[in-house]
């Protein structure tokens, strides 16, 4: 009798075990999801020539912003970092971008850096809403305006293009939805019926008429290169896909983006005959 009892005792375990697995996923998920930093400081700290503003998203949650005025007629990026850290880890970034012209908003994202609240999709929806709102209270056009994701932000970027007609949309180290990347790291878990944050790009992409540039790095591991060539598949046309073949998720040339970004940007303002 003993010999029989043991295996349904061990089955037992293994059930309690997973149920508990599924139970601390559905609580901790955007834990998991969202690494932010609160450790903030004025750009000036940072060596950046940018002024700090504060936004308030249309669900009345205070964020933070960093500003720089683009050179004369030139054009504005809503820059949308990735799920970790804050926007002072992107001076590298933000000075690339500066250096070839580009206006920029970066914001810090909603329980990142100095801004209140906690993380959400729909919050972090907000809070790019409320960047745009920002550049078109200073009379900036929604064409000189680019929609700048890397990683998690390329979701957030994405979704911004199903909402206004914007200049372009850039998305680096993008994933075709967070159902899918969390699937392939958790393959024994029901991530579809757990997940309340999806970014689904996927599908969004598809809706899209503007100009879109991929960027993706062959040997990145947080989001692999199929994720990217995927979502540059469903978008339509014009588009762009540039693979770098030595880069990952975190070893970029930020000057040779920067400078595809603007190359990529300036060769439709050429061919564009709108007014």
């Amino acid at each position: 009798m003993k010999f029989k009892a043991a295996p349904k005792h061990f089955f037992r375990t293994i059930i309690i075990a997973y149920a508990a697995v599924l139970v601390i996923m559905a609580l901790f998920q955007r834990s998991l999801l969202y690494h932010p930093d609160t450790d903030l400081k004025l750009p000036q700290y940072y060596g950046l020539d940018m002024s700090a503003v504060t936004l308030t998203t249309q669900d009345n949650v205070k964020i933070t912003a960093w500003f720089r005025e683009a050179e004369k007629n030139g054009d504005y990026l809503v820059y949308l970092h990735g799920n970790a850290q804050n926007i002072s880890n992107r001076k590298p970034d933000l000075k690339a971008f500066m250096d070839e012209g580009f206006g920029i908003i970066a914001i810090s994202y909603r329980g990142f850096g100095t801004s209140e609240g906690s993380p959400s999709e729909e919050g972090l929806y907000n809070d790019a809403r409320a960047a745009i709102s920002f550049l078109k209270d200073k009379g900036i056009k929604e064409k000189n305006i680019i929609l700048y994701g890397e990683s998690l932000g390329t979701g957030i970027a994405t979704k911004m293009a199903t909402e206004i007609e914007a200049e372009a949309l850039v998305l680096e180290a993008p994933y075709t939805s967070i159902a899918d990347r969390a699937q392939e790291i958790y393959p024994f878990i029901p991530i579809k019926l757990l997940l309340r944050d999806n970014f689904e790009s996927i599908e969004k992409i598809k809706t899209i008429n503007i100009p879109v540039l991929i960027l993706h790095g062959e040997k990145d591991m947080v989001v692999p290169t199929h994720h990217g060539k995927a979502v540059y598949a469903a978008a339509n046309n014009p588009k762009k896909l540039v693979l770098f073949k030595n880069n990952g998720h975190n070893n970029r040339n930020v000057e040779e983006i920067a400078k595809l970004v603007r190359d990529f940007t300036s060769s439709y303002q050429r061919n564009s005959s709108a007014p």
